[in-house]
């Protein structure tokens, strides 16, 4: 199974993964959770963890609930990244983003830590694969970027520790480490 590279964003999304390989990602299926007979299942009828799909809502609607009004759910694409409109952000204030992301955080960071969870384990070779892209980050310039998880992802445990956007240069000099693990 193919994997792609995680980064997470410093804004409202910051748990919400980056696409290291490309600037398109797959195409995205709505995540939704059903119950057998094909109704949308209720949280509140069950005694089971909160599946990605509840936990995403909850994270959006806390958004929603804290300055961002008209922010979608996000979307589960076909590798199951969370996918979300990135152009929505960028066309906030930083403010709003920024405190947003402060209320948020907890639900943000409970719906990636799910959806990781969800990943099967990458394999020794894309952890080496995901090392070197580490390596190649602390390199040019971000000294604490962290070695990748079990799934090959990176959690940045400080929003300063990585790049922002695909566009910056040091994310530009290593992403064809990680070229071989997009489709």
């Amino acid at each position: 199974m193919t994997r792609l590279l995680r980064v997470a964003l410093p804004v409202v999304v910051s748990a919400v993964a980056l696409a290291a390989c490309g600037g398109s990602s797959s195409t995205p299926h709505v995540a939704a959770a059903s119950s057998p007979t094909g109704h949308a299942a209720s949280a509140a009828h069950s005694n089971a963890p909160p599946s990605v799909t509840q936990l995403i809502h909850t994270a959006a609607q806390c958004l929603r609930d804290h300055g961002i009004p008209n922010f979608p759910d996000p979307v589960v694409d076909t590798h199951g990244q969370i996918q979300y409109d990135e152009q929505l952000i960028k066309n906030l204030p930083a403010a709003v983003t920024q405190r947003a992301q402060l209320a948020c955080q907890s639900q943000i960071n409970a719906a990636q830590s799910a959806a990781a969870n969800a990943q099967p384990p990458a394999t020794p070779q894309e952890i080496a694969q995901a090392t070197r892209f580490a390596q190649c980050m602390r390199q040019h310039g971000w000294p604490n970027f962290p070695d990748p998880d079990s799934h090959g992802g990176f959690e940045l445990s400080n929003p300063h520790d990585g790049p922002t956007t695909k566009n910056d240069p040091s994310f530009q000099a290593c992403r064809s480490i990680m070229a071989s693990r997009a489709q």
